[in-house]
């Protein structure tokens, strides 16, 4: 699908979901935040430039809150699109629409409760290791997966408790004796710095899980994507909407990534790969080219 193609479809969309509930007409709030979905569940930031979808965001805000007639604008593009693209009726699925067989799977928080918090992880873990339980290799991509929010309550025991279980819950998900590449970014200071503490975690519970496991550290990093390979070199792959430490503290999804897109996608991890640093035993930092040869020399 171009880009153009992929842009008119979701003014479709869009218009469906305004037509479908007027009356969120005059609610700016609602309307933004559903349109805000709609762009997520095409998930086409992973395969076009940025700059398309933040012209689409902007404009879409821009025609709504200037002179309150966007959904008259919206039907006229309907009209002239209707000659160009056909596709189905749009149903949110992240609102209970659609059919059964939707690919989004909603990961409900409920608030920042620890019980809420629990509900959420224990939900997403179910989906995700199920998946996962016939792959052979797995390969995580996301920026923070080795970062635990600590709280200013905790004691030094009761994090390291804490920062243990976070990771055992991991592996668990992830299975035993497989391949696992973690793609991820961790910098020498700053909020993606990994701690020393989650580092030796990490080391010490791979080998107890049987995983033969690589870690590549980039420069930069913003998808959260998981990927399952199987034995006969079958892949699938499911879009986070956060990183591991954020869900069941806010509402999020799991979204099926259609295979011509994975496909697609393999370029890019190729890429991550050949930008990253590599190690083989445990998560590291981000050293930028002068760190390393002032250290080598």
């Amino acid at each position: 699908m171009t880009e153009s193609t992929k842009t008119k479809a979701i003014a479709r969309r869009v218009l469906q979901y305004i037509r479908e509930n007027p009356e969120i007409r005059s609610n700016d709030e609602e309307l933004t935040c559903k349109i805000a979905e709609i762009l997520r569940d095409l998930n086409w930031k992973h395969y076009f430039p940025k700059d398309i979808e933040e012209y689409f965001e902007r404009y879409i805000y821009d025609v709504f809150h200037t002179n309150r007639r966007l959904s008259l604008q919206l039907e006229e593009l309907d009209k002239k699109l209707s000659r160009t693209i056909n596709i189905e009726p749009f149903h949110c699925p992240l609102n209970g629409g659609g059919s059964s067989t939707s690919p989004t799977e909603l990961i409900v928080a409920g608030g920042s409760s620890n019980s809420a918090i629990e509900k959420g992880r224990k939900q997403s873990d179910t989906i995700l290791k199920k998946w996962l339980e016939n792959s052979s290799k797995v390969h995580i991509i996301d920026p923070y997966i080795f970062k635990r929010s600590h709280s200013k309550k905790e004691t030094k025991d009761e994090s390291l408790v804490l920062d243990r279980k976070y990771i055992e819950d991991l592996l668990d998900v992830i299975g035993r004796d497989k391949e696992v590449d973690f793609i991820y970014k961790s910098k020498i200071s700053g909020d993606t710095k990994i701690s020393p503490t989650i580092a030796n975690i990490v080391e010490t519970s791979i080998s107890k899980q049987n995983l033969k496991a690589k870690f590549w550290v980039a420069p930069d990093l913003h998808d959260r994507i998981w990927i399952s390979e199987d034995s006969k070199g079958n892949t699938s792959a499911k879009v986070l909407g956060t990183s591991r430490d954020g869900i069941g503290k806010r509402p999020t999804y799991i979204l099926d990534m259609p295979p011509e897109d994975i496909r697609e996608y393999w370029k890019y991890v190729k890429h991550l790969k050949e930008i990253s640093q590599k190690n083989n035993s445990r998560p590291t930092h981000y050293k930028p080219e002068n760190t390393k040869k002032t250290e080598n020399s």
